[in-house]
């Protein structure tokens, strides 16, 4: 953190099991739209944007775009058909 660009980088394999470009804020307040906005300004290709949030004495959040979530869901249900 600090630094330009993702948050978080992922080389080689990591990246191809992980596509994701991820922003993270450890804050008080939380100002979403301008970290979900900072987020896709660091997007790299390839990849979907991800944001990781915290503060004191509360849990991780995530958000990501509700499309791609949607597609989670989908992968999720087809992967268990063949159970």
């Amino acid at each position: 953190m600090g630094q330009a660009g993702t948050d978080i980088r992922l080389v080689a394999d990591a990246k191809e099991l992980f596509p994701w470009s991820i922003e993270c804020k450890n804050t008080e307040s939380w100002g979403v739209p301008s970290f979900i906005k900072q987020a896709k300004e660091n997007q790299l290709p390839g990849t979907d944007w991800l944001v990781v949030m915290t503060k004191n004495h509360h849990e991780e959040i995530v958000v990501l775009d509700a499309e791609v979530f949607f597609d989670i869901l989908r992968l999720m249900r087809g992967s268990k058909k063949g159970r």
